[in-house]
């Protein structure tokens, strides 16, 4: 994101947008697109900078959706992200769009890219570059038939929340919404002097395949994996602080983990290739579909330990939500 004078042009005159059922100012000028013109443009930068992002985000996953609905595979490892517990103060509606499609929720044709952020604390929101008028927005952080909608000022930025869930509009294009202390901590970063992303988050985020239409970089997440059994943990996980990596369109997965000064590389990618099935006669400790064993490895990196998902054919959809709810089971579940 551009910072001073550089920064895009970004709201400012009196206008309103219905949030929670009653009326707020938003400027107009510079939002109010044709919300029918989907084009060739792409929404959003092609990357993060480091001002897009708040330093409270301990978990950042990005989807680049260039207006289009996300492919299958993409959607089996990102819907798992997005229906996490951080996120459950973004709108049902912008969850799923990452996890069954958007046929019956949201117009994908709009949206170029979505930031997903979740903080240490638990909480998360989502910033959306899409092609929205005041209305559509309006319909995503809105919530039907509330009373309880309150209105603040944030960094000189109108903030409007309902209930749990709080929306800004940030830029021209951009907007924010979900948890109104991270939905804060994000207009900080636009309009503010809050700190910006860093250290372990942004680091291993930028390791990730830039390509890629879901990048990402996990801290103390736990996935919602109903479909995968509990596994008992070994101590040698303990030692994992940081999970990332990257999908593409045609299901190739690639998830690093990197690790505290305890423990080497070598002792947990023997762990790795032991618990999913990859060291010979040793039992697995997770049961994986045999078309996701037989194209897996494990690779040590210079202060990490990848494992790599390369099928030959692109994966069903159950294999890869399996495979990627497995690997964080084995990381954080007790």
């Amino acid at each position: 994101m551009p910072s001073g004078k550089s920064r895009r042009r970004v709201l400012a005159g009196a206008g309103s947008v219905i949030l929670g059922g009653s009326v707020a100012a938003f400027g107009t000028d510079a939002i109010t697109v044709n919300g029918n013109a989907t084009g060739s443009t792409q929404l959003g930068a092609d990357d993060l900078t480091a001002g897009t992002i708040p330093a409270s985000a301990d978990t950042l996953a990005v989807a680049q959706i260039n207006r289009g609905e996300p492919p299958e595979p993409v959607r089996a490892v990102a819907g798992s992200v997005a229906e996490a517990l951080p996120f459950a103060s973004v709108p049902a509606r912008l969850r799923r769009l990452m996890s069954t499609g958007s046929s019956q929720a949201v117009d994908a044709s709009r949206i170029g890219k979505l930031a997903f952020i979740g903080s240490a604390g638990g909480r998360g929101a989502v910033v959306v570059w899409a092609n929205w008028t005041e209305e559509h927005f309006a319909d995503f952080v809105g919530v039907d038939s509330s009373t309880d909608r309150q209105a603040e000022m944030r960094h000189g930025r109108p903030m409007y929340t309902t209930g749990e869930t709080a929306g800004s509009v940030l830029a021209e294009t951009a907007f924010v919404v979900g948890h109104p202390s991270i939905v804060a901590d994000t207009i900080g970063v636009w309009h503010g002097d809050t700190d910006p992303i860093g250290e372990s988050t942004l680091r291993t985020y930028s390791l990730t395949q830039r390509q890629s239409p879901f990048r990402f970089s996990l801290g103390d997440i736990q996935l919602p994996c109903n479909s995968v059994s509990p596994v008992r943990k070994p101590p040698v996980y303990d030692h994992v602080t940081r999970r990332y990596g990257a999908i593409s369109d045609d299901g190739e997965l690639r998830v690093s983990m990197t690790l505290d000064s305890q423990v080497p590389t070598t002792t947990l990618a023997a762990a790795l290739r032991r618990d999913l099935g990859l060291a010979g006669a040793a039992a697995a400790r997770v049961d994986l579909p045999s078309d996701a064993v037989s194209a897996l490895s494990v690779h040590e990196e210079a202060d990490a330990v990848a494992v790599q998902f390369s099928p030959a054919d692109r994966p069903r959809h159950g294999t890869l939500t399996d495979l990627f709810c497995s690997l964080s089971q084995l990381v954080t579940e007790e």
